[in-house]
């Protein structure tokens, strides 16, 4: 959750980017302080983020059991103005933050781990309702795998093999969402940052592949006429 929170936190500002850099001759130099000002936006937010990583930590909760970790997060949130939603997918430490209205909206995605101490079956359903129940369109999955000397080391393991199983399912979820999502963005007209001459991002930071070579820092107003399964198309 804490890699969630913190990159929602950089997809905030990221979106900044895109809603206030404007076209025509200043585009470049206004860019370039804007991008000054993020990367600033976020140096400031070091000492918080260290802050919020040790006190997680602390906590040492195991999976489905972060009942402090919860309460935590979300509290911090709630005070920066997210309304937060909790009991997600029937997990009482299951919760959903949301800022703002309208456009743009910000795309999430997740870390998670198959496999760990004591999951079950049942429990490894229940990560893979997630993916649907929060609208999850990028998934980072793994294996677990113990850290000699940890307590998570001591407890009873899921055997290899299953974990690796239930990572190789998770990871056609994610494939299956991020294909649906990309469905969805085909027809529409969509405002693209290039990072490279034939590479782009919309304002939901999906990549985005251009039809014709485009100076970096560059902002287009295009149309998405297809996909590849990861990157959308433009005309």
């Amino acid at each position: 959750m804490l890699r969630t929170l913190t990159n929602a936190g950089i997809g905030v500002s990221l979106v900044a980017l895109f809603t206030t850099a404007t076209a025509g001759q200043q585009q470049d130099s206004r860019l370039a302080t804007l991008k000054r000002d993020v990367a600033k936006d976020i140096d400031s937010q070091f000492g918080a983020t260290q802050q919020m990583i040790d006190m997680v930590f602390s906590f040492g909760e195991l999976g489905y059991q972060e009942v402090e970790t919860s309460k935590y997060l979300t509290s911090i949130l709630e005070k920066n103005g997210f309304r937060v939603e909790r009991n997600i997918g029937g997990l009482p430490t299951g919760w959903m933050a949301r800022w703002g209205s309208g456009r743009p909206v910000i795309a999430l995605g997740a870390d998670i781990i198959a496999g760990f101490p004591t999951e079950s079956e049942d429990m490894f359903a229940r990560s893979l309702e997630l993916v649907d129940e929060c609208g999850l369109t990028q998934l980072h999955v793994f294996p677990f795998s113990p850290r000699p000397g940890t307590p998570a080391a001591q407890m009873p393991q899921v055997h290899r093999a299953i974990a690796k199983e239930r990572a190789r399912r998770l990871r056609e979820k994610g494939e299956t969402a991020l294909r649906r999502h990309l469905d969805q963005e085909i027809g529409g007209c969509r405002r693209v940052m290039a990072e490279s001459r034939a590479l782009g991002r919309t304002e939901q930071f999906v990549p985005v592949r251009l039809a014709r070579p485009t100076e970096p820092g560059v902002t287009l107003d295009l149309t998405m006429t297809g996909h590849d399964g990861r990157q959308l198309l433009a005309a």
